[in-house]
């Protein structure tokens, strides 16, 4: 951190993989931009930058390429060359390569936790922008050209106003709530299951979809002999699955 001053142009309620990104993509317009995060990166309830993976998408890469993050991101990524697809029970599959596309790669896959510690990385070295973590914001006072933040810190609490006020605080907004903006919502019934799986053979960049009838399992290639898989699910199946053990879940996965 550069320097603690009360004022700012903007603050960015949130510090996960949302609100870090759009701390390091504004700071090159020299604002004075305050990240604001109530769980440290390395704790163990951090949502953001855990052991789970991010498939990055070809605008995503060419953000962090604008940005100047691409090269590490990419470093620590897994390319995706191919894609198997395929409907479960029937026959015949999909196949899509990335060079029969004219492309160098169909997307990239990386571990939140190494995403989270490029993003880092350069949130410290970016003169214009402060974290304050652990922090919450406990109130907002919005004035005719300005909002007030109130923060919530481990030694009391402290005042911040801005310009801009960004809410990136995940789903549950906090912020959303204070500000009194309402969301639609709709149960699908459904839970999305999400984890890591040893393989005993290279996927060799390939990323695998099935469609089920319960929704579409992803499997994606996350590093040599690791992969990430997204598994959306019933809510009755996820509390049943999620009891198995180790061979049981493997059968059930297949």
């Amino acid at each position: 951190m550069s320097r603690k001053t009360g004022t700012y142009d903007i603050i960015i309620a949130g510090g996960g993989m949302i609100g870090s990104s759009l701390a390091l993509a504004l700071a090159p317009l020299s604002l004075s931009i305050a990240v604001v995060e109530a769980i440290a990166r390395k704790g163990v309830e951090q949502p953001s930058f855990d052991d789970r993976s991010t498939a990055l998408s070809r605008s995503t890469q060419q953000m962090f390429e604008a940005m100047g993050l691409w090269g590490e991101v990419h470093a620590a990524s897994t390319p995706i060359s191919s894609i198997h697809v395929s409907d479960k029970g029937r026959f015949g599959f999909s196949h899509i390569d990335a060079e029969e596309q004219g492309v160098d790669a169909l997307g990239h896959v990386v571990i939140n936790r190494v995403l989270g510690d490029v993003l880092q990385s350069h949130l410290d070295t970016t003169k214009n922008v402060d974290v304050f973590c652990p922090a919450r914001i406990d109130r907002i006072d919005l004035g005719s050209e300005h909002a007030c933040a109130t923060l919530k810190l481990d030694g009391g609490e402290e005042d911040l106003t801005c310009r801009l006020l960004v809410a990136a605080d995940g789903a549950n907004s906090a912020v959303r709530e204070m500000m009194g903006i309402s969301v639609q919502r709709r149960d699908y019934g459904q839970r999305a299951i999400i984890g890591n799986l040893l393989t005993e053979k290279s996927l060799n960049q390939r990323a695998f979809e099935r469609f089920t009838q319960q929704g579409p399992l992803a499997i994606l290639p996350v590093a040599e002999g690791r992969a990430g898989f997204v598994w959306p699910v019933s809510e009755a199946d996820a509390d049943r699955i999620l009891v198995l053990d180790d061979d049981e879940f493997l059968a059930e996965i297949q």
